[in-house]
């Protein structure tokens, strides 16, 4: 795991043989124009098919989030409240996603903030040239192009883009988390407070420090939570 107050990096957050099983249903199930779950400027920078929904792809969904919400460190790092419906897109050669801001509240089976998006990577990067994942942040542009099974967590506030393919497909999983606590600073504060308290918690002479840090994260979370 590799994370800044930017970005959460979860290398093989899916199992290898779950996301060869994903690579199957992407080439037998159907796919819909991806303009469609597009709205207002985004529809007119972007190029690439989307999963149709149908019971094989909602069982795709249950067995994935089994996975991406049941890591520790996802909750530890967002706290989260709810998850929009997984997105499985393919991008073919020219395929792209200009450069574009996150619809700021999503309507699915209900509505949700969307204060952390999520790349889930299905291809393997040497499989295509081309699709990288490149996010406008503080102090320059962060790009990402990772393995299979890897995923990417970055703000929702961020103006990204899916760089053009040049050759192959880029085959990806994306969906948005609404946090209880939507402030990105105010997240990693919490995280950074939760990590010492697990180091200090394990020795014995500081078990006064851990519980000082254990309560400042609590009150801090009282404090910044939306409930």
């Amino acid at each position: 795991m590799r994370n800044t107050p930017w970005f959460l990096h979860v290398p093989g957050i899916v199992p290898a043989a779950l996301i060869g099983h994903v690579q199957q249903a992407m080439d037998v199930l159907d796919f819909i124009d991806g303009r469609s779950t597009a709205g207002g400027p985004a529809a007119l920078v972007k190029s690439n098919l989307q999963m149709a929904d149908s019971p094989q792809k909602q069982q795709l969904d249950q067995m994935l989030m089994q996975h991406l919400m049941g890591r520790p460190e996802v909750h530890k790092a967002f706290f989260p409240t709810k998850v929009y419906p997984l997105i499985y897109s393919k991008y073919g050669l020219e395929d792209t996603y200009g450069w574009h801001l996150d619809s700021p509240i999503m309507m699915g089976q209900m509505p949700i903030r969307t204060d952390i998006a999520m790349t889930l990577f299905i291809s393997e990067p040497e499989t295509y040239d081309g699709g990288e994942l490149e996010v406008i942040v503080p102090g320059g542009q962060s790009v990402w192009k990772l393995k299979a099974g890897d995923a990417i967590f970055y703000p929702a506030t961020t103006v990204h883009r899916v760089a053009p393919v040049t050759r192959g497909e880029r085959r990806v999983c994306v969906t948005w988390i609404q946090s209880a606590v939507r402030d990105p600073q105010h997240r990693q504060i919490l995280l950074d407070l939760k990590l010492a308290h697990e180091q200090l918690e394990g020795v014995p002479d500081l078990a006064d420090a851990a519980a000082k840090v254990q309560h400042s994260f609590s009150h801090l979370l009282r404090e910044w939570a939306e409930i």
